[in-house]
């Protein structure tokens, strides 16, 4: 809905302040749990005989009253034929269509001053809400016998349908990393395992000069963890500069999470630390004068 300031210099021409527009009835803040910053609710006083009021949400007041007093600010909503709404009150942003941008300035005018469109009813319950539905559908009926009921949902529905194309979207990148991550670590361990074997001739040559098993195990290890922890880093800093890439997919929740990023260091790490074990032990348990003539 367009509206214009009272006190404001009017905007250029073709263009116009715009806000979403609800009518509300009392209570619907209480219900819906969302915060009062400032102000008051709409109460039964505010009917057409009342003065025209309105309350608006946290983003109206930082882009059209910013560093102004709002509490008593006249709006004039819509055409010429409404009478301008004060401002009784402020209430917290809220994403009503989607989760994954940002609020909008929103007006709501209270449903006895302004009553058109379509009209949804918002029932909390301390029980099942399920178990309540029959019952919500009578009290509405018992005012109108005639009022057509649907789209009867829980809240965690509501959410669940907002969010089911973002999800895939999660469960699809989820997916394609676990995998990413499997065939690093089967990788890891094909190339360190490999190069194990390829020194099988020096780890013979190195037991006949005298070195126990336990000292080629730590040789063979140490080197071999030197260059997986060279890529675990390595690894880590590409990670932290394309991880921004995936931030539009996030609610609330910041890209760099340091559980994830050193669970997966340490898994790799680990997988390094068998694929270079594993090999050398096996290596190790072979007599030199056969370790000798391995190639």
């Amino acid at each position: 809905m367009s509206f214009s300031v009272e006190g404001h210099a009017e905007v250029r021409s073709g263009e116009q302040r715009i806000a979403g527009y609800r009518q509300i009835s009392p209570n619907y803040f209480r219900t819906m749990r969302t915060p009062l910053v400032r102000g008051r609710d709409f109460d039964r006083r505010d009917t057409t005989n009342a003065p025209a009021v309105v309350i608006v949400n946290e983003v109206f007041v930082r882009q059209f009253l910013a560093g102004e007093e709002r509490l008593g600010r006249r709006l004039q909503i819509g055409g010429g034929d409404h009478r301008p709404a004060e401002i009784i009150g402020i209430v917290r942003d809220v994403r009503h269509d989607n989760l994954a941008a940002p609020p909008e300035p929103e007006l709501y005018v209270p449903f006895a001053q302004h009553c058109w469109g379509l009209g949804a009813v918002v029932v909390r319950m301390a029980t099942e809400p399920t178990a309540m539905v029959n019952a919500v559908r009578k009290a509405v009926l018992e005012v109108d016998p005639d009022q057509p009921i649907y789209n009867v949902r829980t809240m965690e529905a509501v959410l669940s349908e907002a969010m089911v194309d973002r999800r895939v979207q999660v469960w699809l990148l989820g997916t394609f990393a676990a995998v990413a991550v499997g065939l690093a670590a089967i990788g890891l361990y094909g190339v360190m395992s490999y190069a194990v074997t390829q020194r099988t001739r020096e780890i013979g040559i190195r037991m006949a000069l005298g070195a126990d098993r336990r000292r080629v195990l730590t040789l063979v290890i140490r080197q071999g963890m030197r260059l997986a922890l060279a890529g675990a880093s390595i690894g880590l800093f590409g990670a932290l500069a394309v991880i921004q890439s995936i931030r539009s997919l996030l609610y609330e929740v910041k890209p760099i999470d340091p559980a994830t990023f050193l669970g997966v260091t340490l898994l790799l790490i680990a997988v390094a630390l068998l694929a270079c074990w594993l090999p050398a032990r096996r290596a190790a348990r072979v007599a030199p004068t056969v370790a000798l003539r391995y190639e």
